[in-house]
């Protein structure tokens, strides 16, 4: 009775034991893959949280940057702009274009001219009195309309055309300067007393190089070119007569 009990009992421990795995068994057979999944994806997700911390940032500064415009003040300095001034500044900037095409379509003279110093006096002294005799030179019908338009009755003394292709015009009453410049097929005029004229420069044509001469006021230059030996003679008349005007 004794034995069967303790034999019962025998396999009943042995069979216990062998149906319980040990620690070193489960540890063998443990499968690492969601271990191994958790490791992969964690470079993805610091990736994904740094681009997303940029984007905060970055569109964080342009809300603050957009919260601390301040529209008033915007639109206080749009008020404060000077068109006038604006407008000033852009005309500058197209007659100065103007004037450089004009330098540019002039650069050469109508033909060779003899160097000034390869002249003789006499030779001068025939051209300086020829170009006297026509101190009313003819000029344009659009620039004897526009001449007797903005001179209102004042007797004009003296014209003179300049540059090729009739590119300038000068018109000379006892007080005022009257400069013609050609815009297309038309002309724009502008008007200087002559008692503002300060100053002059002279540049006499060389070989196939034009000369130029040009008269400066308190606020403009007016620049003529001079593309022959003729136009130079007249350009020192021109200066004779404003030097006569200047000192009465």
């Amino acid at each position: 009775m004794t034995q069967e009990n303790q034999s019962s009992v025998g396999v009943s421990e042995t069979t216990e034991t062998e149906t319980i795995p040990s620690q070193q068994d489960s540890e063998e057979n443990a499968q690492p893959v969601s271990v191994v999944s958790e490791a992969a994806s964690e470079p993805h997700e610091a990736k994904t949280n740094d681009v997303g911390t940029k984007l905060s940032g970055f569109f964080g500064s342009l809300a603050k940057k957009a919260r601390s415009l301040d529209v008033k003040e915007l639109a206080e300095k749009a008020k404060s702009l000077d068109v006038k001034e604006l407008t000033e500044k852009a005309r500058q900037k197209v007659n100065e274009v103007k004037d450089k095409a004009v330098e540019i379509s002039t650069g050469k003279t109508d033909s060779f001219v003899t160097s000034r110093e390869e002249i003789s006096d006499e030779q001068m002294k025939e051209l300086y009195t020829k170009a006297s005799e026509h101190l009313i030179e003819e000029v344009s019908p659009i620039v004897s309309c526009l001449l007797k338009d903005v001179s209102q009755g004042e007797q004009v003394i003296l014209t003179m055309k300049f540059g090729g292709s009739d590119n300038a015009h000068i018109a000379i009453s006892s007080k005022t300067l009257y400069y013609f410049v050609k815009s297309s097929d038309h002309f724009m005029v502008y008007s200087f007393p002559v008692e503002k004229i300060i100053n002059f420069s002279l540049l006499p044509p060389r070989g196939e190089t034009v000369g130029r001469f040009t008269i400066f006021t308190e606020t403009e230059e007016i620049k003529l070119i001079l593309s022959s030996l003729e136009g130079y003679v007249k350009s020192l008349i021109l200066y004779k007569k404003i030097k006569e005007l200047i000192q009465r």
